[in-house]
Formats: C-alpha cells, sequence, structure tokens
C-alpha cells in the first residue's frame, strides 16, 4: 500500500504539471484564433472569455489522455535516473504491481474522461454554438452608426442609416444592399425598425415606403418592387442546424442513429477512455531506460507513439463514416493493435531473457 501511494503520488505531480502546460499552450492558441475572429465579424470582447472556457471544456476530453501519459512517462523516467526502480525490484515489487498501480490510477482519470466525452463536451459545443449564434446576430443589429456603411456578418451585404431615432431600433433613410444565392437585393427605405429575437437569434428589419431592387445572373433586367411595408432577415436563425451537428449532440442521440457518421462520431467519444487505460500502459514499458540516458530520454518516442496512435484513430473515425469499415469493431480495432502492443513491450524482456535461458540450458 506504502508503495502504490507512492507511485500514484509520483505520477500525478507531474500529470497536473504536464495538464497546465498543454491547457495554458491550447488556451493561448484558441486566443489568438477567437480575437482574430472577433475582429473579422465583429463578436463581442466579452463573449471571446466565454467561448474560451466552453472550449477548454471541450477539449479537456484530448488533454488529459495525453497529459496523464506524458506524466506516467516522466515520472517513472525520474525513478528509472535515480535507480528508484532498481531498489523497487530489489524489494520485491514487481512490474505486475507497478502496473496495477498505474490502472488504478488511469482507471479512475478513465471514468472521469468518460464523462466528459459522452456527456460534457456535447453540452459544451452545443452551448457555445448557442452563444456564438447569438452573439454574431447582434452584431448585425447592434452598433449601428448613422452615416456610415457597416458590413453583415459574412460579407452578406452593407446597411447604411441616415438617421436613427431614441432607441436606436427605429431607422430613417436606410440603405441595404443583400446578396443571396448569386442575386443582389437592394432596399431603399423612407424608415424601418429593427426586431431582434434574443432566443432564437433571429434578426428582421421591417421597412416602409421604400422600393426593393432585384438583379438576376450577369445580363438580367433589374426588377423594381415598391412596398408600403416590407420585412426582410438581417440574419436567419441558423442555431438548430448548428446543435444538430454531431459534435454537439446528445451522446443518447448518438445511441439511437443509425447512420454511419452518427456511430463514427459516438465511437469516437468512447475512444477517449479506453485511449487513457492503453495509454497508461503504454507509459510503463516506453519509460525504461539507463539511468545515464536522463529522465526525459523517451519523451520523443513517447510523443511518437501518440501521434501514430491518434491519427490511427482519426482514419479509423474517416472510415466508418464512409461505410469502408463497420461501426463494430470500427475504432475498436485501433484501440486493439495498440493493447496489443502495450502488453507486447511489457512481456518481451521476460519473455526474451527466458528465452536465452532455454538456449542458454541447451
Amino acid at each position: 500500500m506504502i508503495v502504490r501511494r507512492y507511485l500514484v503520488r509520483e505520477i500525478v505531480v507531474p500529470f497536473l504539471v504536464v495538464a497546465v502546460i498543454l491547457l495554458t499552450i491550447f488556451a493561448s492558441h484558441r486566443v489568438a484564433l477567437l480575437l482574430a475572429d472577433a475582429l473579422s465579424t465583429g463578436l463581442p470582447g466579452r463573449i471571446i472569455f466565454l467561448l474560451l472556457a466552453l472550449k477548454l471544456v471541450y477539449s479537456l476530453n484530448i488533454i488529459l489522455p495525453i497529459a496523464l501519459y506524458l506524466g506516467t512517462l516522466i515520472a517513472f523516467g525520474r525513478l528509472y535516473s535515480d535507480h528508484e526502480m532498481t531498489a523497487l525490484g530489489a524489494c520485491g515489487v514487481s512490474e505486475r504491481r507497478i502496473v496495477g498501480s498505474v490502472l488504478l490510477v488511469a482507471g479512475v482519470f478513465a471514468l472521469g474522461i468518460g464523462w466528459l466525452s459522452l456527456y460534457v463536451k456535447p453540452w459544451a459545443a452545443q452551448f457555445g454554438n448557442r452563444v456564438r449564434e447569438q452573439a454574431e446576430s447582434l452584431t448585425d443589429v447592434s452598433g449601428i452608426s448613422p452615416g456610415r456603411f457597416h458590413e453583415l456578418i459574412g460579407g452578406r451585404g452593407v446597411i447604411y442609416v441616415a438617421r436613427l431615432g431614441p432607441d436606436a431600433r427605429r431607422l430613417k433613410d436606410v440603405f441595404i444592399d443583400s446578396r443571396k444565392r448569386g442575386t443582389d437585393q437592394v432596399y431603399l427605405a423612407r424608415t424601418g425598425r429593427l426586431y431582434a429575437d434574443a432566443g432564437t437569434g433571429r434578426r428582421t428589419i421591417v421597412l416602409k415606403n421604400g422600393y426593393r431592387y432585384d438583379s438576376g445572373p450577369a445580363g438580367s433586367a433589374y426588377r423594381v418592387m415598391r412596398f408600403r411595408r416590407l420585412t426582410t432577415w438581417l440574419r436567419r436563425s441558423s442555431t438548430d442546424e448548428r446543435v444538430r451537428k454531431r459534435s454537439a449532440m446528445s451522446t443518447s442521440r448518438l445511441l439511437a442513429s443509425s447512420d454511419p457518421r452518427d456511430r463514427a462520431e459516438l465511437e469516437w467519444r468512447l475512444s477517449m477512455p479506453a485511449a487513457t487505460l492503453i495509454l497508461a500502459l503504454l507509459a510503463v514499458p516506453l519509460s525504461r531506460m539507463n539511468p545515464r540516458q536522463g529522465r526525459y530520454a523517451r519523451v520523443f518516442m513517447a510523443i511518437l507513439v501518440y501521434a501514430v496512435y491518434y491519427n490511427l484513430l482519426g482514419v479509423a473515425k474517416s472510415w466508418v463514416e464512409r461505410g469502408k469499415l463497420a461501426p463494430v469493431p470500427g475504432l475498436g480495432l485501433v484501440h486493439a493493435l495498440m493493447l496489443c502492443a502495450a502488453i507486447g513491450m511489457l512481456v518481451w524482456p521476460s519473455a526474451a531473457l527466458r528465452l536465452r535461458r532455454m538456449r542458454a540450458m541447451r
């Protein structure tokens, strides 16, 4: 029990350090992307940090397994470089007990990562999509200054208002140039009013006493329509489409679906806790080294193994989505391959020693 507690502590400390470093790197990268996105789309600054927090939550199921993997590798690398593994072996602590301690820690983390992957990640994706949609739609109607042209989100057109009413919703002398499906629609109106539905993200403008000019493909004639009252959308609600993205679909919906793409997403979520256990198991043989090599000697090899594992999972997921690989076994093939590799690496030293002894006896 004392040895187990010691090994658990040795694993958890570098795990926390690696996790903080990876989260910091990821957060720095996402902040840069979100700030660039905010400049191009006009997202309010207060939304950036909320989206960043949701992205961090969304990415935890990817970051935590590799943090545990590298943390275990670094911890055992130190034990090898400081001859502590040799001392543990001399005291009768077998590698089987060491592997058991690693799997105990990995099992606890796998349960948490499974919860994150199956429930928290889709919630964060869905909530983030909704927040982003509503924030983007608000930029279509907020911040409009009289006497200036304002580009609509996504470059879909421009709006110009000569004067604003006291509530910033009543418009006077309105010009809108909207590009939809290869056609141009130009609106000129004496007055207008903005309406916003914060719940659905739908933004409309009601124009009164004006004209609409429609142009088709190049060379076609304009069509002019006069109106007393006309309602048009500055932004249609696309929240429902975003919610239906597979990354934001609930696990229960994925379970009920027979679509190969939904099955691939479900298997990807289940892969994260499985990968946590297998990576922790791989870290044990990968950490074996000569004490003179230093505690970080195997980190590059470990990162290479992780890259191969992760990319194989990505390829298998793509094949399941395209129907090239059956959902069963699906991504399980990759896990089985890596599990066999981990077990082979664990038993190879003792198996090789037995072979040498058998040859010597002959």
